[in-house]
């Protein structure tokens, strides 16, 4: 039963799919740490089969400048600390094709050099009687465990295609709004633009992903991700005590918290075993 299931979804996505030839989702990834928050506008593009979502320039609050400038003032409402503190950026591409299955890549930088991540994901949604409109659209409620975290979506099947923001998909129409439980992490859809035509060349743009990026696997990124970080805040700590660093892990895995390594000393202790090693 479950897989004339998957059969009819793929059916009706691969109709939704050849009526509707280009879409464009404008969303905002929100950090909220209570007494902060940090929104990260981001792009997702349809077309031809392809998905390439991304995450543009982050920024802080409204007014990024002033924020700054607060954090370094005597009267800093974001931290607790006598030491300037250096904020860290976030930025990523994520790319899938439909014929892929659940075979995606992103991309990331860790410590300046830039990696392009072979991921491959299948999500377990479990659906809900909840309702709730965004943009105008009807969207059902869907929950599902990824990585450590739980979640909560809406997605509308007026759009029925299976598409979703970052590394998100498997639900039978768009992800509009996604969150974590405890509501840190979020994306929600701004706006939505159907078969205008596409300002970038996405194949062209995947292209330019590949040539400039280092191919890596899953297990490779989240051994050297961990690594890096560990080893840059050693050595930046030992340089300069007069500068509070912020270190943070990559947004993926702050997101996927079951390969968020609490210590160093975590870290080496599961690594000990050579055979554990990517």
């Amino acid at each position: 039963m479950k897989k004339k299931i998957k059969i009819i979804l793929f059916f009706v996505s691969t109709i939704a799919l050849s009526q509707t030839n280009n879409i464009k989702i404008d969303y905002t990834f929100t950090k909220d740490k209570g007494n902060y928050s940090v929104d990260t506008p981001c792009i997702l593009w349809f077309n031809n089969n392809t998905v390439l979502f991304e995450t543009l320039n982050s920024k802080i609050g409204e007014d990024p400048e002033k924020v700054l400038k607060d954090i370094n003032s005597e009267e800093c409402n974001y931290c607790k600390s006598d030491k300037p503190i250096i904020l860290r950026g976030y930025d990523e591409s994520v790319y899938k094709k439909y014929d892929s299955q659940n075979l995606l890549y992103f991309t990331q930088r860790i410590v300046g050099k830039k990696h392009l991540v072979k991921d491959s994901i299948t999500f377990v949604w479990n659906l809900l009687k909840e309702k709730d409109t965004i943009l105008g659209y009807a969207c059902q409620t869907a929950t599902t465990i990824f990585r450590g975290r739980k979640y909560t979506a809406l997605y509308t099947t007026e759009l029925p295609v299976n598409l979703g923001p970052w590394k998100f998909y498997g639900l039978p129409g768009v992800i509009l709004k996604i969150t974590t439980s405890n509501n840190e992490f979020s994306f929600l859809a701004n706006s939505i633009a159907l078969n205008e035509a596409i300002t970038i060349d996405i194949n062209q743009k995947i292209v330019i992903i590949n040539n400039e990026y280092e191919q890596i696997n899953w297990d490779y990124y989240v051994y050297i991700a961990n690594k890096k970080f560990f080893d840059t805040k050693k050595n930046n700590e030992s340089q300069d005590s007069n500068v509070n660093i912020q270190y943070h892990k990559p947004i993926p895995i702050k997101l996927e918290t079951n390969i968020y390594f609490q210590s160093e000393e975590e870290f080496n202790k599961f690594y000990k075993n050579k055979s554990k090693r990517p």
